[in-house]
């Protein structure tokens, strides 16, 4: 029965090659739209950008977003499982995905060709663009992260190698059979390729440029794994230096922050860091004097995995704060924690009274609180903003 299937698929593809290459593309963007925007729904549209829905579809994707690894391994594992089919029902030669060496060397100097192109376009970029540049942000995450430069090239190669594959071995060839038009083609596949990178528009015209060379080259020479070591060396050279020109951000939206990464798809955050902060007060808040103490009512929900106690040594929260100026400019950060009087279980919340020593200087000025995990020394470990947990501004103005 399994071998019948497997001829009449056989005999499908053959008589309908468009159709079924169609079927394989519009399938296997299904699976990513569903890796990058479904399941994420909730921390995206509902939580980040706070687009009102019932209560029950808010609980429902909240419930996939508490579950979001196990789904997201399930898909990768669908993905993988997918082309594997597609390749084994089509018998597609590793020659025609691209998998050979035997023309490495001549793949491989049109490929430096290519990077050498980028590297004169970076460095006009970095030429204009001197006071932007991330590398210092790069490198602290380096200290914290722990990890070396060696390490993050090896994983970019890997990373840049398995999206190659995705876009040259799979994508480019189902498009290929679909228009036979080598142009039209390459097109199409790099515009799938740029919608994968969405919604950073900078990135995404970048990535239908470099697609669109990629598939060129991949298509002039067959070869899958000198493509791959470019784009991961290139995608290694962006996070380096390029990836505040490239990422957006500012503190002042209460959203934006910079990852120093290339990540796809909406903003990334995770379930064990996530609170709802509700400032409590009355607005416009000016009633103190410079130098003087201003208390804060915020209203704190956990909305993560975990439950938050400032007493626990082992996960110690409380709520921090930093005051911003009109500019987005950070005046003071090393401020002290605000513990909270009872555990906090998740889905439960605590109103807690923020004391705050106005400035010295006259102005207009932001509180900018979040929740902070922190050591036994009260020095920050996390900030929840770093994880994706949303931050609340809240005015002050000192005369």
């Amino acid at each position: 029965m399994g071998a019948f299937n497997l001829v009449w698929l056989r005999w499908i593809y053959k008589r309908y090659p468009r159709g079924a290459s169609l079927f394989e593309l519009l399938f296997l963007i299904g699976l990513l739209v569903t890796y990058l925007w479904i399941v994420p729904l909730w921390f995206w549209s509902i939580y980040r950008l706070n687009i009102a829905v019932p209560d029950s579809v808010s609980a429902f994707f909240y419930e996939i977003w508490l579950e979001k690894n196990f789904i997201r391994s399930f898909l990768i594992a669908s993905i993988v499982c997918f082309i594997l089919a597609s390749i084994y029902i089509r018998r597609t030669s590793p020659r025609e995905m691209g998998l050979t060496t035997r023309n490495i060397w001549i793949s491989g100097r049109d490929c430096i060709y290519l990077v050498l192109i980028i590297c004169i376009c970076a460095i006009a970029i970095m030429a204009i663009s001197n006071n932007y540049l991330s590398i210092d942000g790069y490198l602290s995450k380096q200290k914290i992260t722990g990890r070396t430069l060696l390490s993050d090239i090896f994983v970019a190669i890997l990373s840049g190698t398995a999206q190659q594959f995705l876009l040259q071995s799979f994508i480019l060839q189902r498009t290929l059979a679909i228009f036979r038009n080598k142009p039209t083609a390459i097109l199409c596949s790099s515009f799938v390729f740029c919608l994968i990178h969405a919604p950073n528009i900078i990135l995404m015209v970048a990535t239908m440029i470099f697609g669109t060379a990629c598939s060129f080259l991949f298509i002039r020479n067959r070869n899958i794994f000198t493509i791959g070591i470019m784009h991961g060396v290139v995608q290694q050279a962006l996070r380096i230096f390029l990836a505040s020109i490239i990422l957006s951000g500012s503190y002042l939206d209460g959203r934006g922050y910079f990852t120093f990464d290339l990540s796809v798809g909406p903003p990334k955050g995770y379930p064990a860091y996530l609170a709802e902060l509700e400032y409590k007060g009355s607005l416009p808040l000016a009633q103190s004097a410079a130098g003087g103490v201003i208390i804060i009512p915020v209203l704190v929900a956990n909305k993560s995995t975990k439950t938050w106690s400032s007493t626990d040594k082992d996960y110690l929260v409380s709520v921090g704060y930093r005051l911003i100026d009109q500019n987005g400019d950070v005046i003071s950060a090393d401020n002290p924690l605000t513990p909270f009087d009872t555990p906090i279980e998740p889905g439960k919340s605590e109103t807690v009274e923020i004391t705050l020593n106005a400035p010295l200087k006259g102005g207009d000025y932001y509180l900018e609180v979040d929740i902070v995990r922190s050591n036994s020394d009260s020095e920050a470990i996390t900030w929840f903003r770093r994880k994706g947990s949303k931050t609340i501004l809240i005015p002050i103005s000192v005369r």
